[in-house]
This record gives C-alpha cells, structure tokens and sequence, in this order.
C-alpha cells in the first residue's frame, strides 16, 4: 500500500470514527434526533447537579471516546499541540450543537475531558513511537487495530438498529 493509500485509509476511518462520535454525542445512540428536550450549560467543572455514582463513568468515558481522535490525527502527522487543539475545537463544538439542538447539557467538564481525551490518544501514539522505534510498523498496526475496532463498531450499530425498530 502506497503512503497516499495509507493516508486515505486513515481519513475514511476517522470519518467514520466522527460520524460515530456525532451519533454517541447528538443522537444518544439512537438513530432518531430528539430535540429541543434538554437545554443547559453547566461552566463549573466537575460540578454535578445531583450526586450519583455515574459521574466518574461519564468523566471516564468522555476521555475513552476522545482518545482515538489523538491516534488518529498523530497518524496523520499533525503534530501533537494541534492534535489536542484539534481535540477542544471538535469538543466544543459538539458541545455547542448539543446546545443548540436541545439534545443535552453543555458542560464544560465533557470539554476538558474530551481535550484530555485527545491528548492521551496524542500522548499514547509518542509513547508507541518510542517503543517501535519503526514508525511504519507502529502506523500498520494502529491501522489494523483501527479497521477491527471500527468494523466492530458497525456491527454493533447494525444491531442497535435492527433492535431499534
């Protein structure tokens, strides 16, 4: 595969991985937009409403969902401080649309989180980089491990709305 097919590749699967994260983020995982339901900003960090045990879950997950846009975006040789920049902007803008839309709380703690999110992808590509010492390889596995983990998500969506309906 020519380096230009590589970097194709690449582009198709963080399109994909970005279509996902719009529908994880606006859609809830439904295939129905709901608007209007919810509209609130929260600007304190790490502030919560009501006390539940799922706030580290969420916290947790919204730098877990965040980190493949780090290994993307090092893949395609943006360099590390834009990857994380990159990482806010896209964060703050779904924050935005979710504002905009009604479809959830825009907080400020899913942009810091979603930022570290990025930037722990970001961290975790330099730090493979170090270990392969071959970035080729390195790029080949990510790709492979990319391609199943997307693959898999499909299916998954695929079951989501064969049982959705």
């Amino acid at each position: 595969m020519t380096e230009k097919n590589k970097k194709t590749f690449t582009i198709i699967l963080l399109s994909v991985y970005l279509l996902v994260l719009i529908w994880i983020i606006l859609f809830k995982l439904d295939f129905r937009l709901n608007l209007g339901y919810q509209r609130e900003i929260n600007l304190i960090p790490f502030y919560y409403d009501i006390e539940t045990t799922g706030h580290f879950a969420e916290v947790r997950d919204n730098i877990l969902i965040f980190v493949p846009l780090g290994l993307y975006l090092s893949l395609l040789g943006v360099k590390p401080l834009y990857s994380i920049l990159s990482g806010f902007g896209l964060s703050a803008v779904l924050e935005l649309f979710q504002y905009i839309l009604g479809v959830g709380v825009t907080d400020i703690t899913d942009l810091i989180t979603n930022t570290l999110g990025t930037a722990l992808g970001t961290l975790i590509f330099l730090l493979l980089a170090r270990i392969f010492k071959n970035r080729t390889r390195l790029e080949n596995v990510l790709r492979i491990i990319a391609t199943a983990a997307t693959l898999l998500f499909l299916i998954f969506a695929a079951v989501v709305l064969v049982f959705n309906e």
